[in-house]
């Protein structure tokens, strides 16, 4: 009983650390990067009746925004009500580590493996903003813990594979490793007709959360429109750049990771533990590193996929002979250590242009729908985004899914009553920052938002 109690009060810590250290950015009043303000604007959309993928696109998995949508039903926190989804998120990774940690036995390096899984800085990057990347990692998570339990029934190995499916119908390459290592913990446990099953499991569940949208309509933008994009770098400067981001955002986990392979060799100590063969671990790890080293910019705005590898990293850090007081060291020291240099403890708040705007798309009305290239402003503001041009963003620019004739048609559009030209996105395509019928509210620099009185 006592070591029950103690069991759950360590993983109540974990929890309270990974809610406490991504608290500032839940208060936040203005969006954290472009991508959240879409991913909120969207949400707003669904809540006025339009749907993902027929009546507006979505570049994400058909899990994600009906997640982000069920928790802005509970109205916690107003606007931010969405970012809810993080925080679990981030709650559900560190408790699967900790989980896997401590059936080897050790309370201690549970707490402190899964302690650097929630203070760690890619997550802090990928999984404190909305992004669906920390979403998919806990699904995928969870699935892996279900095919490392104590016994492998039929039953949890197709909740497993209806999981690892929720992962990748979340996101999908970068939920691909921790699949695969779950696919082949379950082959190697169950052979081949495990495999079967969670295959099956799988594929089912990945066609029924596509139903409601159109499979078509899910394949053309979660997946056609990713291979359009264009790729400016090359995998060896990407893994350079990975380098560089791991010792700037994991510096506790990287000197975990180093110590414990230092003694591994120094000592010649085998890495132990009982959930996965240690080659199966390391694989895991080498297949995200590959799968970040894809020819995708990863500085620059994608830093944050590089959260892939922090699970296998902490289970390998868990793992590896580093003595469990230098373990629970690191741990300790990475809470104030990540709260200060990853500028965890800031309150992000819309600078003095931004609350202008915000006030005058609030007066405008939240019925009518504003064009914008920056949809989180709008999104902040309570107003709701034209479902055209809800994800104006430059990947869509570039491959022609968003063009001047598409963003015109939507200024004219009866129902629009606000334009905002606000990044360089909207300029890019040669169009003013005022409409033609549209006046000037607001104006800074290149910067404008414009209303218009004959709208829906």
């Amino acid at each position: 009983m006592r070591g029950t109690l103690r069991r759950g009060l360590l993983a109540s810590s974990i929890g309270a650390v990974a809610l406490a250290i991504r608290l500032p950015t839940m208060l936040s009043s203005r969006h954290l990067g472009y991508d959240e303000g879409v991913y909120g604007a969207s949400v707003d959309l669904m809540a006025a009746g339009f749907v993902p993928y027929r009546d507006f696109f979505s570049s994400q998995g058909p899990v994600y925004l009906p997640i982000l949508r069920a928790l802005d039903l509970t109205g916690v926190g107003g606007f931010r009500a969405p970012r809810l989804a993080i925080l679990i998120a981030a709650v559900a990774i560190a408790g699967a580590v900790f989980v896997m940690v401590r059936r080897d036995g050790d309370d201690t390096r549970a707490w402190a493996a899964a302690s650097l899984v929630a203070t760690s800085g890619l997550m802090l990057l990928a999984v404190t903003p909305l992004h669906s990347v920390g979403i998919a990692t806990a699904f995928g998570m969870w699935a892996l813990v279900l095919a490392t339990g104590p016994s492998s029934t039929v039953r949890t190995v197709a909740l497993s594979g209806v999981l690892a499916a929720l992962a990748i119908a979340t996101k999908s390459l970068l939920a691909v490793p921790v699949a695969l290592a779950t696919l082949a913990v379950v082959t190697m446990r169950g052979g081949a007709a495990m495999a079967g099953l969670f295959a099956v499991c799988g594929a089912a569940t990945g066609l029924l959360v596509s139903l409601p949208f159109g499979p078509a309509e899910v394949w053309d933008q979660y997946v056609v429109f990713h291979t359009e994009k264009t790729a400016s770098h090359s995998a060896w400067a990407n893994l350079t750049d990975l380098a560089g981001l791991l010792l700037h955002e994991e510096l506790p986990l990287v000197v975990a990771v180093t110590v414990g392979i230092v003694v591994a060799l120094v000592a010649r100590r085998p890495i132990v533990g009982s959930q996965m063969p240690a080659w199966l671990l390391v694989g895991w790890l080498a297949v995200a590193i590959a799968v970040v080293a894809v020819p995708q910019p990863l500085i620059g705005g994608f830093e944050r996929f590089a959260v892939v590898l922090v699970p296998p990293a902490a289970l390998l850090a868990a793992r590896l002979p580093i003595p469990t007081p230098v373990l629970l060291a690191v741990a300790i020291v990475a809470l104030p250590f990540q709260w200060f240099v990853q500028d965890a403890h800031v309150v992000h708040r819309p600078s003095g242009e931004m609350e202008q705007v915000i006030e005058a798309i609030a007066a405008s009305g939240t019925e009518a729908h504003t064009v914008a290239d920056d949809p989180g402003i709008v999104w902040i503001a309570g107003g709701l985004s034209h479902p055209d041009t809800v994800d104006s963003s430059f990947a869509r620019i570039n491959t022609g899914r968003v063009t001047s004739e598409l963003v015109s048609n939507a200024a004219e559009d009866p129902t629009t009553c606000a334009y905002l030209s606000w990044s360089t996105r909207f300029a890019s395509l040669g169009l003013d920052p005022v409409p033609s019928g549209y006046t000037a509210a607001v104006v800074s620099g290149h910067r404008a938002f414009s209303t218009r009185s004959v709208c829906g």
